[in-house]
Parts: C-alpha cells; sequence; structure tokens
C-alpha cells in the first residue's frame, strides 16, 4: 500500500470522500474532520 507514504492530508480527503459511510462511527468521523478541516487550513 503505497498510501502509506502520502500526508495525513490526503487521507483526510480520502475520508471525506467516504461520505457515504456505512457505518455511523466514520459518519461521525467525517462531520469532525469537516469540521475541523478549515481550522487545519490556516
Amino acid at each position: 500500500m503505497e498510501e502509506r507514504d502520502r500526508s495525513s492530508s490526503s487521507l483526510i480527503d480520502r475520508l471525506m470522500q467516504q461520505s457515504t459511510a456505512q457505518s455511523p462511527i466514520e459518519a461521525s468521523l467525517t462531520r469532525e474532520l469537516d469540521i475541523w478541516r478549515p481550522v487545519a487550513q490556516c
């Protein structure tokens, strides 16, 4: 898996793409990431 070499930002982007999360835990995680994403960009 070459994805491990990528930065954590790409990991976040990947999670954001999975907005249609099957598990509620992933859904809440993507929600938190969506909230903290603009903060990290600053």
